[in-house]
């Protein structure tokens, strides 16, 4: 229930919500995990993969999104809005963006580290937070790919296999993506090690986009490889979440892993 960040921003603009987020992981370090909606810039995007979804993968980020209409998979976050409407909003005018960003870190203070919370048994959230461990990267990195890896290279949205086109998502426009045959014929379409889509050559169509794990731990050659994820995640100290499944992987249960809720 702690509160990372609250932005007083003049839009939602995909770069205004960038830069906080940038902040956030230089202070906080990278989740596993980020749970967002469907609206611009998390989503909006007409085939489900978001500018915003590559750049989380691409930090190593398993970006999650809600079913359309069923707010209430973000119930803690609703949660929030109600004693900051209350508490805030209501009580308080703002002439301009820097006044407003000057009450929301007074009021943070107040519900991170004085306001009981009857959830923590009227404990404050701050007790009860630790920081992530993974640092944000100097530079974005690309994802890497095993040696004699089927890749493809991504134009206006489209990723060829076997001399058919299949329209992915233009938020993919230049990057290298795995086409990873399966023994059943269908072919898992990776970026990194997030499984964005699958693809069926029998009747040539390209379905199921939506971004899972790809077993991360088992990467091989090793859980020493050289691919960027291996090794910032460190695995031999890091859970892995099965989402697939809803359920924690009980052979390596003996490590951690949480999301970051981010309140902007």
């Amino acid at each position: 229930r702690f509160s990372l960040r609250l932005d007083a921003k003049a839009g939602q603009k995909g770069a205004d919500v960038s830069d906080s987020l940038v902040r956030l992981f230089h202070t906080y370090g990278l989740p596993n995990a980020i749970l967002c909606d469907n609206g611009k810039p998390w989503g909006g995007n007409r085939q489900g993969i978001s500018s915003m979804d590559v750049w989380f993968m691409q930090l190593g980020i398993l970006p999650i999104h809600i079913r359309p209409h069923h707010p209430q998979t973000q119930g803690k976050e609703e949660r929030f809005h109600l004693p900051l409407d209350k508490e805030l909003l209501q009580r308080c005018t703002f002439d301009n963006q820097r006044q407003a960003q000057r009450h929301f870190d007074w009021w943070r203070k107040i519900y991170n580290r004085e306001r009981p919370h009857e959830a923590l048994n009227f404990d404050v959230p701050e007790k009860h937070y630790t920081p992530s461990q993974r640092k944000i990267p100097l530079t974005l990195p690309e994802p890497e790919y095993p040696h004699g890896a089927i890749t493809r290279k991504t134009h206006n949205g489209l990723i060829r296999f076997e001399g058919q086109a299949y329209y992915l998502s233009d938020s993919f426009d230049g990057k290298y993506l795995e086409l990873r045959k399966q023994d059943t014929g269908m072919v898992d379409v990776l970026f990194g090690h997030f499984k964005v889509a699958c693809i069926n050559p029998f009747d040539k169509e390209l379905f199921s986009k939506k971004i899972s794990l790809f077993n991360p731990w088992f990467c091989y050659p090793s859980p020493r490889s050289t691919c960027y994820l291996c090794r910032t995640w460190q695995l031999s100290q890091q859970a892995f979440w099965d989402f697939r499944q809803g359920c924690l992987n009980p052979k390596i249960a003996n490590g951690y892993s949480f999301a970051v809720l981010a309140v902007l």
